[in-house]
């Protein structure tokens, strides 16, 4: 989902729902915190049904919806401001989606804009998604 307070929930929504193209070729599954989402489909042109599901294998992948694993995360959040919440929020998405990889519950990773700010602020060491990739998949 990226950072919590960045454009990365709007972008995910726009692209699933008006677009059939990702669908047609993929059924995705957003990792993040259901609040962020529940925002982000209020903005006006968006309107989603949000599925919450545990495992990639429970995704529907049905029209107008989306699949979701929320790991709970956030009671609240910032927007458009890096935090220190969010920054550990989106390296903990990151972190669920490398582990789904890696046990091949899913078959490849699309991450949306995280700050690097934010990164710093919660205390994390990676400068970003490059280094925090590679460390993660070795």
């Amino acid at each position: 989902m990226g950072d919590p307070a960045g454009i990365g929930p709007e972008v995910i929504l726009r692209a699933l729902l008006q677009s059939s193209a990702v669908r047609d070729s993929c059924i995705p599954v957003v990792i993040g915190d259901r609040v962020v989402m529940e925002e982000a489909v209020r903005l006006p042109g968006l309107s989603a049904k949000l599925n919450i599901i545990r495992t990639p294998e429970e995704a529907m992948a049905t029209a107008g919806s989306i699949d979701m694993i929320d790991l709970a995360l956030l009671n609240s959040f910032e927007k458009k401001r890096p935090t220190a919440e969010g920054g550990s929020a989106s390296a903990a998405y990151i972190r669920k989606a490398v582990e789904l990889a890696v046990n091949k519950q899913v078959d490849a990773v699309v991450t949306a804009p995280i700050s690097k700010e934010a990164l710093k602020m919660a205390g994390l060491h990676w400068p970003g998604h490059t280094e925090m990739l590679a460390e993660l998949t070795g």
